[in-house]
């Protein structure tokens, strides 16, 4: 069985709350959308080199500001490009969970 590997989240340690960053829709599922989420630009992790992209969660609940969200399907794309802010980071298990919302 294959080992998982945690995710670098260094790159994104000087991102605060209120910026926003591009992602991609990777994966739908019924409790939110996985997206991956590329480093800020000069930003530098343990790897060095192109841009570091790691992915995060976007929760149901954090995908509209105005409507509550019954069906992911519904909202997202797999593929679609996407606006995230960073919620909370989870360094030592490299999860990322992250809000599609203009508000907190």
């Amino acid at each position: 069985q294959g080992e998982r590997r945690t995710q670098d989240l260094t790159p994104f340690d000087d991102v605060g709350p209120a910026d926003w960053l591009s992602g991609t829709v990777l994966k739908l599922l019924p409790y939110g959308a996985l997206v991956a989420v590329r480093a800020p630009p000069g930003a530098r992790g343990k790897a060095e080199g192109s841009p570091a992209t790691v992915k995060g969660l976007v929760h149901i609940a954090q995908i509209r500001d105005d409507t509550y969200v019954k069906d992911v399907k519904k909202e997202l794309r797999i593929g679609e490009k996407v606006k995230v802010r960073i919620l909370q980071k989870e360094a030592d298990s490299g999860k990322m969970h992250l809000t599609m919302l203009s508000r907190d």
